[in-house]
Order: structure tokens, then sequence, then C-alpha cells
């Protein structure tokens, strides 16, 4: 799902993980799952054990890679993943740096990701926009119109869309007709 604006405050923007990755997330940790009580049922005790091991370090990976949904409104941004919340108001955004994803030093040059790290003034807060979140271009455009200064290489962001507004002014297109 793309990103969305709150129904009861209109100054609230959701930015919610993909539904792709959400799905392929969620059958990976299924998968595993199945296989742990398959293992469980079936086969030597070391061999059980290993693998068993081998799968959970696997669910819990998958669990650190699920996508956190961000809330943007007139407060600030808040990241919620599970029960856990971070909340940081607009007044103690400090930066905002274009990064790998996961902190992968290998990634940085040669692999770039969209990953926007939002970093507070205080360094102990980081939300994180991932390449599992939608709406990147929406995202960067709405923290930089709450004052936040975006890197270099962003530049300046215009409103989404533009393009596919037309003046008023302009004519009709011919086959469209009034009511």
């Amino acid at each position: 799902m793309a990103s969305y604006r709150d129904r009861y405050n209109p100054e609230a923007l959701h930015f919610p993980g993909s539904f792709a990755s959400k799905s392929f997330l969620s059958g990976v940790v299924f998968c595993c799952v199945c296989l742990i009580v398959g293992l469980a049922l079936f086969g030597t005790i070391l061999d059980r054990t290993l693998n068993i091991v081998l799968l959970l370090a696997i669910i819990g990976v998958s669990v650190a890679a699920w996508p956190k949904e961000i809330l943007l409104d007139q407060r600030g941004l808040t990241q919620r993943h599970g029960l856990e919340r971070r909340p940081m108001e607009w007044s103690d955004v400090g930066q905002v740096l274009v990064t790998s994803e996961f902190r992968l030093p290998l990634r940085r040059e040669s692999f770039p990701t969209l990953t926007l790290r939002i970093v507070s003034k205080d360094g102990r807060h980081v939300l994180e926009h991932t390449p599992r979140h939608p709406d990147t271009h929406r995202f960067a455009f709405e923290i930089q119109r709450h004052g936040v200064k975006l890197p270099e290489e962003w530049g300046h962001i215009t409103a989404p869309n533009l393009g596919h507004l037309s003046s008023a002014k302009d004519p009709m297109p011919e086959g469209l007709k009034r009511r």
C-alpha cells in the first residue's frame, strides 16, 4: 500500500511497509516454522539442533528486516514496530543521511540503496525509510516541508506528481464533455 493520509488527522501521513516485502517475509517465517516442526519430529538430535538454530536465525533476520511503519504529523515523526514506538519531534531532528541498508559497509559505494536515515540531534534516536517503504519521493518532500534539510545529493525536492497537473486555464481536451 502506498502512503496515505490519516482519516482523523489530515496532517498525518502514514508510510507502511510495502505489501510485497511483508508477504515475502511472512512466507519466509511460515516456511521456517513449518521446517522447525518437521525437524522436531524427524532426524537425529544433532541435525535437529543445528538446523533449528539456523532456522531461528533466519526468523530473527526476517523480523529485523520487517518494514517499520512511519507516521509523519504536525508534531514530528514516529516509527512503529510491533509494540515499540520511536517518536521524534521536528525540533529534535538533527540530520538526514542517505546510507546503505542494515549498515553494510560494502554496499555504500557499489550498490547504494534509497535508505533515508533520520538521526536526532543527540544521536540517540534513529528512524529509517528503507526501500521496503513506498513513496520515497513523497517522504523526502514532506520532511523537507517541515524544515528538515535533506542531503546535498538530493537537492531540493518538489511536490510529488506536479507533472500530472494541468492549469485551469488550459482548454478542455476534446472528447470530454461537461455534465
